[in-house]
């Protein structure tokens, strides 16, 4: 059985896939949706997008062994109103 998480990389859900694998419960996939606010800016805070990218991702990959995949809508928040 594969374990896949959805993850915002918020506080939340990166402590819940980190106490999994204390547990021994293995995740095998993060999965983090990246909700874009127009065609080329991220509706996430730029330190947050910063994070996620530098730091949280590449964390749970060497730490963890948890790849992360990245799905996004083809239309942003501004298509949609």
């Amino acid at each position: 059985m594969k374990y896949i998480a959805s993850c915002s990389f918020g506080k939340d859900s990166l402590a819940a896939i980190i106490e999994c694998e204390r547990r021994g419960i293995h995740i095998d996939k993060a999965l983090y949706c990246r909700i874009m606010f127009d065609a080329e800016t991220s509706a996430e805070l730029p330190e947050h997008e910063e994070f996620i990218h530098c730091k949280a991702i590449p964390l749970l990959q060497s730490r963890y062994g948890i790849e992360t995949e990245i799905v996004q809508a083809d239309v942003s928040y501004c298509d949609c109103f």
